[in-house]
């Protein structure tokens, strides 16, 4: 049996929400739910933040909430993950950005058994493209040498904020989006990066929980659609800030 773990990517510095990890959300802050919402889905997660003292109290929170935890370097989160693979000893993790709370646990467990089935490759499996385009219901997995690959091309201090271009670089690895119409079709804006989206996933927490399912999700935008007018304009920015940062 694999070694498998869910890294909860987190760090109280934000330049759009700043603090946004610890804003209030339904009886707990936004990564007590992340942290509720993966251990309840036996996603095996472990909290991986940076050395700096402002995220001390992101370590108080695992404390608190009996979580496991990592530190590492704040700007290279790539080299975070290596670090904490190898801390851990773990073969698989799959990466859970904490500003997507409502993550989908169908889709991380369709990606770690893809990564299961190319273990003797180094892989990389891409979120579905749906969820890259705002819709964040699923991260990133990597096999332990997909990493490592990765890493060869990168120095300890670069910021690998933006994951992407570091990826498309190794021409090494075996990349694989998550297909299928199950996870594929169009879903509304579930990142939390502009006050907009917070008031937005607030909505979602008091109506439908903290385990909510992207089909309840769905159904609870086609139920009361003026719901997507709360964010719906922070779309265009999240992609223009997008392009921008794949630029470098």
């Amino acid at each position: 049996m694999k070694n498998i773990a869910s890294l909860i990517t987190v760090r109280t510095g934000s330049s759009r929400l700043p603090g946004k990890c610890l804003l209030p959300f339904g009886g707990m802050n936004v990564l007590e739910h992340n942290i509720d919402r993966a251990k309840y889905f036996n996603l095996n997660p472990i909290v991986c933040t940076t050395s700096r003292e402002e995220d001390d109290v992101i370590i108080e929170i695992c404390k608190k909430n009996n979580v496991l935890y990592f530190r590492g370097p704040e700007k290279n989160k790539i080299l975070r993950w290596y670090q904490c693979m190898k801390s851990f000893e773990l073969d698989l993790i799959h990466t859970i950005d904490a500003d997507d709370p409502f993550f989908c646990p169908n889709e991380i467990n369709k990606s770690l058994n893809l990564v299961c089935q190319k273990s003797k490759t180094p892989t990389v499996i891409f979120p579905s493209k749906a969820s890259m385009n705002g819709a964040a219901s699923v991260g990133f997995t990597f096999n332990k040498s997909s990493l490592e690959i990765i890493l060869k091309e990168i120095a300890d201090n670069d910021d690998t904020e933006m994951i992407e271009p570091f990826i498309d670089k190794a021409n090494t690895l075996k990349k694989i989006f998550l297909t299928g119409s199950d996870i594929n079709h169009k879903i509304h804006r579930l990142t939390l990066d502009y006050e907009e989206d917070y008031f937005f996933l607030l909505c979602l927490k008091a109506a439908l929980g903290t385990y909510a399912s992207r089909v309840e999700i769905n159904n609870f935008i086609s139920k009361f659609p003026k719901s997507k007018e709360i964010n719906e304009s922070r779309e265009d920015d999240w992609i223009k800030n997008q392009n921008r940062s794949n630029r470098y």
